[in-house]
This record gives structure tokens, sequence and C-alpha cells, in this order.
């Protein structure tokens, strides 16, 4: 009787505790943050990666359609159900919008990416792409790069001085640099998973017909190499991302269900099979975020700097309401 009183009272204490730790703000360790469609809210992953929840969204106030964390976790781009832009710094559980004067509408049709450390971001919409740097405490907007000859972009990859973008579209992967246009980078068999190294210009591409390449400062010598050739019937990637220690380059393949680690000080590659098909490579701190969220499980890359393994966020069991973090940020 005294052992089932006191699992009783531990079990509620760590509702408890949960519970408190959702309000205005997220205490203990956070593996990072994922967009909740049916909540239109942010959720924490509470705990270490390997063995996480999902914690009590986080509502931005009004209703959003998407939203996209910062690497570092602390900040916020937003999009409304009225197609509008906001952009939000985040800490401890707590989301501030800031007002960012000529920050362009997403609109119906858009493309966001953050660089590698979430120092800056890039905006496609109306034809043209907005780079916003500064981030997350003085943000703005840079400049802006018109893409009407290019089209409806596939995918984008900027650096984090916001200097160097990367469009992929029709074929073809061009780059833009100070916000000129440079040119054909190379060409492409569809849709290449691309990302910048963090702090400089060094990228990698992954193409099903160019195989796995690293450009060496895109904005200096633009040497390349090739760090693994095409496979005969490989499968295509769907996302790419490096290490922050840039020593290695992770390649994931959703059709496969494979995460690829390439060694670039080895020259060496191996595989980790993961029970999900990987769309992404979404750097959340310390591990990066292999799947959206949605009714399966949240699966996660973790310690992608020396043991990698892949491991997973136990699914929702049911939707919640969304809490109101005070303050709240303004509109």
């Amino acid at each position: 009787m005294i052992l089932r009183i006191v699992r009783t009272f531990a079990f509620v204490s760590l509702a408890v505790v949960l519970e408190a730790q959702t309000q205005s703000s997220i205490n203990g360790p956070v593996a990072g943050y994922v967009f909740d469609k049916a909540s239109q809210a942010l959720r924490p992953i509470l705990g270490l990666a390997g063995s996480s929840l999902l914690g009590a969204p986080v509502s931005f106030g009004y209703k959003v359609t998407a939203a996209f964390v910062s690497p570092h976790l602390d900040s916020v781009f937003a999009v409304a159900s009225d197609g509008s832009s906001h952009f939000f710094q985040f800490g401890s559980g707590t989301l501030q919008e800031v007002s960012i004067s000529s920050l362009a509408n997403a609109g119906p049709s858009y493309r966001v990416a953050f660089s590698p450390s979430g120092t800056a971001l890039a905006l496609y919409t109306a034809n043209s792409a907005q780079i916003l740097t500064g981030l997350p405490g003085t943000p703005k907007v840079a400049g802006s790069v018109d893409l009407t000859s290019i089209g409806n972009p596939n995918t984008l990859a900027l650096s984090d001085d916001g200097v160097a973008l990367l469009v992929s579209a029709n074929s073809a992967l061009r780059l833009f640099g100070s916000f000129a246009d440079m040119g054909t980078l190379m060409n492409t068999a569809g849709t290449p998973a691309m990302a910048f190294a963090v702090g400089n210009h060094d990228a990698a591409v992954s193409d099903s017909a160019a195989g796995l390449l690293l450009f060496q400062n895109l904005m200096g010598s633009g040497a390349s190499q090739v760090i693994s050739p095409p496979a005969q019937n490989a499968a295509a990637s769907s996302a790419l991302a490096f290490s922050s220690d840039e020593k290695a380059i992770y390649v994931a393949a959703s059709s496969s269900q494979t995460i690829t680690r390439f060694d670039l000080t080895a020259n060496t590659s191996s595989s980790l099979p993961c029970s999900c098909s990987p769309t992404l490579l979404a750097r959340m701190g310390n591990v990066f975020r292999l799947t959206d969220l949605g009714t399966d499980p949240l699966w996660l890359l973790d310690q992608p700097e020396s043991n990698a393994r892949v491991v997973f966020v136990p699914a929702l069991a049911q939707a919640e309401p969304a809490k109101t973090p005070k303050p709240l940020g303004l509109r």
C-alpha cells in the first residue's frame, strides 16, 4: 500500500513539473522545438535526445500555418494564416515578436532557409529572395535578390554572414554573392540537397547525377572536389548538413530510410538505418531533426559529432490546447 502511494505521488509530481515547465517558460533540458500544425504552435522536446517527450504547445497568439526555428533555438520565423511574415526572438520558451522594417509577406508561395548558425535567413517570395541578417538580436533586411528570370526555386541555402546564397531551380544551381548573380555553379539532375558549413563559405551539394561535391570558399576560389561519386541506382538525397566541426557531412535519403555520414578527415563513409523516411536535417542545437511532427514518432539524429545515433520521440497521444506564453510578443 505504501509503495502504491509513493508511485502515485511520483507520477503526480512529474506531471506537475512538466506542466510548470510549459507555462510561461521552459526549464530543464530541452532538445529542441518543432512546429505542431494541429495546434498551430511550437512544441518543446523535453529531456535529452533518446529519452525525451513532447511538451505542451507554446502559442504564437494567433493562427500560424508554418514556423521555422533557428538552428540555435533562439529565433523563429512564422507565417500567419493571412500569409504575413513574423519574426520572434525565442528564449526560455518565451516568444517575443520583433518588428522588421520592409519584411516581405510570405504569401501563398514561399521558401525559408536559415543559415547553419541561425544568424541569417533567406525568404523567397514574389520572385525575389530577401536576406535577413543580425539574427536574433538585431534583425534587419540586408537586401534582396531578383529571381524573376530563374523562376520558383526548389531549395535555398545561405551562409552565416548572409553574403553567399545558393538557389536551385530548373535543373541548375546558381550562386549569388552580396546580392549579385554570379552565374550557374553546376547543372543538376533534379532537386539537389545542399548546405553551407558553419561560419564560412564552404558548401556541399548532393545530386543524383554529380554525386556529393564539396565547394571550398565560394566567395573566393570556389574549388570543388568529389566526396562521393554518383552511384548507380542510388537513392536521391532528401537533405544535407555539415557537422558543427566541419569534419563530416550528413546526407539523408528518404526512399532508402538511411542517414549517411561522410568523414572528411578519414575519407570514409558509414550509414545509419532509420525506421522512418528522413526528409530533413534540421539542426536543433546539438541534434538534427529528421522528420516533421505528425501522428508518427518524431525522429532525431543525436551526437552528430562523434557516435551518431538515430533516436525517436514518442508521438502525441492526443492534441492539447496551446498555452499562450507571458509576456506575449506583439503582433
